[in-house]
């Protein structure tokens, strides 16, 4: 990649509020020029400074910021509220970097000093998880290589199962969505879109935690048409909690989204009201609009190359609008060519010019005859 292609990620982040992840440490070679270069364009999206050197086998461990964040709330749910170091992925490489940027936060570092809290300070060290806001979008970088190695966790410990696979999906949606993005609520509802053709598929996403994992689960989809469609979820293998569910919209217009996890210990009273029963449930609402997706009716803008092969194809002309005489001469054409021809009238097919005719021989015939003219 050049330097000049490598800097529009920097005005992607910046401008058009883009999100990053550097996934396995730096992500340039430093013994090239093209590398240098990279570095260069990409020195205000790195959350760190990078240093020389790189550090083997490293433990992690979760910092304050790290136990509260959305990225680990998947860890947190299989490990506990305090996982301890060895619950986290070994890096096989973690470089080394001489400081953290202002407004990153480091969400994991080398165990001793996430115990300690010194990661969160603008300090040296090696390896971790770091997230960063710049402009108007943020950048989450892995300061090393291995943690793959957390989805083999599970065969030594099977409550981890999943976990890094969850990591990821909660670290994207946290990048797409922000601090909002309610993964650290027992139970969250998302929409693969909010805005879906008709005919087209939507995906919903449930994520239940803590105890809302083994609770009852009711989606359901209410059209502009008040009809009531229960959508079912298919339950994720990998991740307890969280459930898929696909919905067909044939009806235009805006869609309601209720879920409803029942709330551990309750019970649902027969003749209890909508807020009684809210009460005992999880609930999450959303909305989605539902619109016709004929490309003609969407894209009514007229293409004058295409009008003008059309035209030009089939013996019309297309015209100026700012040049009426030449209207004026096609209509007199066309007014031309509507006139009917004179039809030719033959003299000789008449009965009168026949009779003259045979007249006209009949006297001479007879003139010839008296005077001996034969």
């Amino acid at each position: 990649m050049s330097a000049e292609a490598g800097a529009t990620l920097t005005r992607y982040v910046s401008e058009r509020g883009g999100r990053v992840v550097f996934a396995r440490g730096r992500a340039y070679g430093r013994d090239s020029a093209a590398g240098r270069a990279l570095g260069r364009a990409w020195s205000a999206i790195e959350p760190v400074v990078w240093d020389e050197g790189y550090e083997q086998d490293m433990r992690l461990g979760l910092t304050d910021a790290g136990r509260d964040h959305a990225v680990f709330a998947g860890l947190i749910r299989a490990a506990g509220a305090d996982p301890a170091g060895s619950d986290l992925p070994v890096l096989t490489r973690a470089e080394r970097y001489r400081a953290v940027k202002p407004g990153t936060r480091v969400l994991a570092a080398a165990a001793g000093r996430a115990e300690s809290d010194a990661a969160d300070r603008s300090s040296a060290g090696s390896g971790g998880v770091v997230a960063m806001a710049y402009g108007r979008g943020r950048v989450m970088a892995v300061l090393g290589q291995g943690l793959w190695r957390w989805e083999l966790a599970s065969a030594q410990r099977p409550s981890l199962a999943g976990v890094y696979g969850a990591f990821w999906s909660d670290a994207v949606r946290w990048l797409a969505l922000g601090d909002g993005a309610g993964t650290g609520d027992e139970v969250s509802l998302s929409l693969s879109g909010r805005s879906v053709a008709r005919g087209r598929t939507l995906t919903l996403t449930v994520n239940r935690r803590g105890d809302a994992v083994a609770q009852p689960t009711r989606l359901m989809v209410t059209g502009p048409d008040g009809r009531v469609t229960q959508v079912p979820l298919s339950d994720s293998v990998s991740e307890p909690g969280r459930g898929l569910g696909t919905y067909l919209p044939q009806v235009e217009g805006v869609h309601d989204v209720r879920l409803e996890v029942r709330r551990p210990e309750t019970a649902e009273p027969a003749d209890a009201d909508s807020a009684a029963r809210d009460r005992g449930f999880f609930v999450r609402e959303t909305k989605f609009s539902v619109y016709d997706g004929n490309t003609e009716r969407l894209q009514t803008a007229a293409d004058p190359d295409l009008m003008r092969a059309l035209a030009e194809g089939s013996g019309g002309r297309v015209l100026d609008p700012g040049d009426p005489g030449a209207l004026a001469e096609v209509l007199a054409i066309q007014r031309a060519a509507r006139l009917m021809p004179s039809t030719p009238r033959y003299l000789w097919d008449r009965g009168v010019v026949m009779a003259v005719l045979l007249g006209w021989l009949g006297v001479e015939w007879l003139i010839r005859k008296r005077r001996g003219l034969w």
